[in-house]
């Protein structure tokens, strides 16, 4: 993996798109190794018919007399200032999708191109970090001239679970020289009433200490509130990254955020795109959160003994199962929150 500078490594501090890839950091791994991230999804059989469709980042379509339509999938975000590089951290997680369903844990890990079959936890957790060589020369020919630069970069795990639970996740490692960016956790799975996606989301904050960590369950009506909107302003899949937390939209409609020395800044997360069934808000939101533990309880939200949790309903099926009434409790939360603080 050599010609691959410092500045192009991967990075957990940006925001992540709708496909699930870093802005910026990935783009450039993207188009160097072609790397791709299939969409979870299954084909249902449904008896509309219409005009074909694509929802951010998801395949959902209908066509002619036989149509299909997207599954609800669990969505999972964490992100983190605790450095989680260690392989210690790659065993807990394992151990964290073990314990909540055998069906979870994953069965294969790839790392750039090359993919691995995983059969226990040793085997995850020693390819949760692979550290590469880069090296930078003047010049791009055969002969490549004069070498500028050298050195090692981190890669984190990106895993798969195939079945009839399918899933897939990915760490990402801020830069081992620069502790003030964020290690991130994402992951997906298709959708199993009977699986305790709570207890594993629990287990994922207790292991990673995270600053904001979410847990959804997407519908295709909700990924379709998304379509067409910028980067930012989009919930359709795991949220991490500093920049989800700290961005805004300009008068002119371009987004800023804290340039990388104002690290206080940095550290006050001030906005969502929307709500998550089940939210954990770590101190970058304390000036905010506060004042909404007291009303939320007090308005019957569902909380948790260290008013850090806070979750919409009692159980996470009420996302599809009484879709009026989680609706309806979303939005009494969300009057509880500053103005303008989120951008759906």
């Amino acid at each position: 993996m050599a010609g691959i500078p410092p500045a192009d490594q991967k990075a957990a501090c940006l925001p992540t798109t709708h496909s699930g890839h870093k802005d910026g950091h990935r783009s450039f791994a993207k188009a160097a190794f072609g790397l791709t991230k299939p969409a979870i999804y299954v084909e249902k059989p449904n008896n509309q018919a219409g005009c074909g469709s694509r929802l951010a980042g998801h395949r959902a379509f209908r066509s002619g007399k036989r149509g299909y339509e997207l599954r609800p999938r669990i969505a999972i975000g964490i992100t983190t200032y605790l450095d989680i590089s260690d392989s210690e951290f790659g065993t807990a997680i394992y151990r964290a999708h073990e314990d909540t369903s055998n069906r979870l844990t994953p069965n294969r890990v790839r790392i750039w191109s090359a993919k691995h079959d995983i059969a226990a936890t040793h085997d995850f957790s020693s390819l949760w970090l692979t550290v590469m060589p880069f090296e930078r020369r003047e010049g791009k020919g055969p002969d490549k001239g004069k070498l500028l630069d050298k050195g090692e970069f981190r890669v984190g795990a990106e895993w798969s679970r195939t079945g009839s639970l399918a899933g897939r996740g990915r760490v990402d490692f801020r830069p081992e020289l620069d502790h003030s960016q964020c290690d991130t956790l994402s992951i997906e799975f298709n959708y199993d009433p009977k699986i305790d996606w709570y207890g594993l989301f629990q287990r994922l904050v207790e292991i990673c200490k995270p600053a904001y960590g979410m847990l959804h369950l997407f519908t295709e009506l909700e990924l379709s509130h998304s379509e067409g909107k910028d980067h930012l302003e989009r919930f359709d899949g795991p949220l991490v990254g500093e920049g989800s937390f700290t961005s805004w939209k300009t008068s002119l409609g371009s987004w800023r955020a804290p340039d990388r020395w104002q690290l206080a800044e940095r550290r006050t997360f001030r906005s969502l795109p929307q709500l998550s069934w089940a939210n954990y808000f770590g101190s970058e939101f304390d000036g905010v959160i506060d004042a909404v533990r007291c009303n939320a309880m007090a308005d019957g939200i569902h909380g948790d003994k260290d008013q850090r949790f806070l979750r919409i309903t009692e159980a996470i099926s009420d996302v599809v199962d009484q879709p009026e009434i989680f609706d309806a409790k979303r939005e009494r939360l969300k009057s509880h929150f500053p103005e303008g603080f989120f951008r759906l």
